[in-house]
Formats: structure tokens, sequence, C-alpha cells
């Protein structure tokens, strides 16, 4: 009989791990991209949109991931069904550097797509 696992940390890490870098690189691409067409129409105001809404997203994501780290760093695995006290602390202790590790890598991402919107914000686009 398969058990149902009730919450796996693992895979509320794996978009801040994957997902927030990618979603850095994607707004740097279409941001360049839009600057031209959207001088050609002057609504450069619209770069605004793009900014806002990807760096809510790799927040959102990068919050997943901390929740998840907090809760493998308060988490007592008990030993049971087979598992033995060492391969418990082992299973928590990579459950939690692997949420550690996309905290990190999602709070660069956000932090990457803050420091892009900011010369958009401040310096004007089209000159």
């Amino acid at each position: 009989m398969a058990t149902a696992r009730t919450h796996d940390p693992d895979i509320a890490v794996w978009p801040a791990l994957l997902v927030a870098p990618s979603l850095a690189l994607a707004h740097l691409s279409t941001a360049f991209a839009l600057v031209t067409p959207l001088c050609g129409a002057q609504k450069e105001a619209l770069l605004h949109p793009l900014s806002a809404v990807t760096l809510a997203i790799s927040l959102v994501l990068t919050l997943v991931a901390w929740r998840a780290w907090h809760r493998t760093v308060g988490a007592a695995d008990l030993p049971g069904d087979g598992v033995t006290a060492s391969e418990s602390i082992e299973r928590r202790a990579r459950a939690s550097f692997l949420a550690l590790v996309g905290t990190l890598v999602g709070a660069l991402s956000t932090l990457a797509i803050a420091a892009m919107w900011l010369p958009v914000a401040v310096l004007p686009a089209c000159t």
C-alpha cells in the first residue's frame, strides 16, 4: 500500500532554484527587446509593469522557499518505518540545505530584478 506524503519541502524549493533565476534572465531579455518598440510608440511606461510582475513572482517563489527552510529547520523527524536515526538526520539536513540554497538563490534573483528595474525607474528610457 502506498502512503501519501503530507508535505515534501523539496518540491516547494525547486521553483526558487530554477524559475527565479530564469525570470531574472527573461526580464533582462524582454526589457531590452521592448525598449526600441516602446520608445517608438512613446509608451516607455509599459516597462514598469514587466518589472513589477517579474519582481513579484520572484519574491513569491523566494518566500515559498524561505517557508520551506523554516519548516525543515524546526521539523522533528522521528526515526521509524525502517529509517534509522542517522538516515533521518541526514534526510532532514539535506532538505534544510536545499531549502536554504533555494532561499538564497531566490533572494539573489529578486535583488537582480530590482536592480534592473532601478535604472528604468530613474533614467529616461528614450532619449
